[in-house]
């Protein structure tokens, strides 16, 4: 009998070469043409790129489980490896509980009362930068509002925007193949996150912030104390790079689009559909792996128990199958279904905050600016995160 390897068809590009990295779009594309489901000869893995078989897998989470890890990088999968007891890396009722837990601060009603600040931020920021002068984009504006809300929320004494964005950027890294030099650069970052979230004590939280939450929890035995390391790991790690280059691609978009800006003011309720679509477009995690707990049919094949295989979210985003003209920006397009932020129990915890924040600074800038210019951009290189490394911009504002 044929293996499963030998079923499916093979991709033998590597989707971790640099050009690769700079844009998946074409690998992608080459990926999906193959069918739903390929195998990945030299990383050992079947890749899942089409968007039906990638939205059917999220919701199989007890067939393609998330705690036995989430990385193409072995030696942060299995048992063997170090522990962090994340909802992202959990399955069950402990993925349940975790959960839980973590989107306590991250409801919308909990969120409701942040908006008031967020919309001071996002006018006092645009009004200084509406001088027509360029300026780095992704630094200078789609990192302000996440990086001044998280650092502030999350509670870590003396550690700010710039330590939490280098603990991310690396931690995304790590998660890539364990042959690629970019992969263990990272992995000692990742050990320094997990030494500080290991040691940090009441006395390094500032009172009433989400870690803060955190602790009182493993303190009542709500949850134990690699528990509560895990949590505070998944507060820190997700909730700024991605946003900021969802953002980021925002930006872009609106940038190259003329009449974008007089589109929102003409129909602001168009405005959550437009984050929908720019956060497809961005997709800022092209995807996670998952463990196969049990044979799994999918694509006229069957991938065994024991294998590996990559939802790729950023490909599913962008398959023409489920999304006419898929690569264009559409405003009216308001594509709910999106993945940027998966789907099933294990969907973006942070994705309301993601959202008001977004929202907020695109109803801000149809306010305050009258056209967005931008120059050539470059591409961020990461095992895991895409968008843009650098945006120069300009922002004109409007006349009274």
């Amino acid at each position: 009998m044929a293996s499963a390897s030998q079923i499916f068809p093979l991709f033998e590009e590597d989707p971790f070469s640099e050009a690769a990295l700079a844009d998946s779009v074409p690998v992608f594309r080459r990926l999906r043409e193959l069918g739903p489901v390929a195998y990945l000869p030299e990383l050992g893995i079947y890749a899942i790129s089409h968007y039906d078989a990638v939205a059917a897998g999220l919701r199989l989470d007890s067939t393609l489980v998330s705690g036995q890890g989430v990385s193409f990088n072995v030696n942060l999968n299995g048992e063997a490896a170090p522990r962090f007891a994340t909802p992202i890396t959990s399955d069950g009722e402990t993925h349940r509980r975790l959960k839980k837990l973590e989107m306590r601060p991250l409801m919308p009603v909990a969120l409701a009362g942040l908006r008031e600040r967020i919309e001071q931020l996002a006018t006092q920021t645009v009004r200084k930068l509406a001088t027509g002068q360029t300026f780095e984009a992704m630094a200078g504006l789609a990192s302000v509002i996440p990086t001044s809300i998280v650092v502030e929320l999350v509670g870590l004494k003396g550690v700010g925007a710039q330590r939490m964005l280098a603990w991310s950027e690396a931690i995304f890294n790590a998660n890539g193949p364990a042959t690629v030099p970019r992969t263990n650069e990272g992995v000692p970052v990742l050990m320094d996150l997990a030494s500080y979230s290991a040691t940090l004590t009441r006395e390094g939280v500032e009172p009433g912030s989400w870690a803060d939450r955190i602790l009182d929890a493993a303190d009542s035995g709500e949850i134990t104390a690699p528990e509560a390391q895990g949590l505070i790991i998944d507060y820190v790690v997700p909730s700024l790079d991605t946003t900021i280059l969802a953002t980021g691609e925002l930006l872009f978009q609106l940038a190259s689009l003329p009449g974008s800006l007089d589109l929102v003011r003409e129909k602001p309720a168009m405005i959550p559909g437009i984050i929908d679509e720019a956060v497809r477009l961005a997709s800022p995690i092209r995807g996670f792996t998952r463990f196969v707990a049990s044979d799994y049919e999918v694509g006229g094949g069957v991938i065994p128990a024991g294998s590996r295989v990559v939802l790729l979210f950023a490909s599913a985003n962008r398959d023409e199958r489920h999304y006419p003209e898929p690569d264009r920006f559409l405003p009216e397009r308001g594509p709910r279904d999106h993945l940027g932020w998966g789907l099933g129990v294990h969907s973006c915890t942070g994705r309301h905050l993601a959202r008001l924040e977004m929202e907020t600074l695109l109803a801000c800038l149809a306010q305050e600016i009258e056209t967005i210019e931008f120059d050539e951009p470059a591409r961020l290189i990461n095992n895991s995160l895409q968008g843009f490394r650098s945006l120069p911009m300009r922002l004109r504002a409007r006349k009274n």
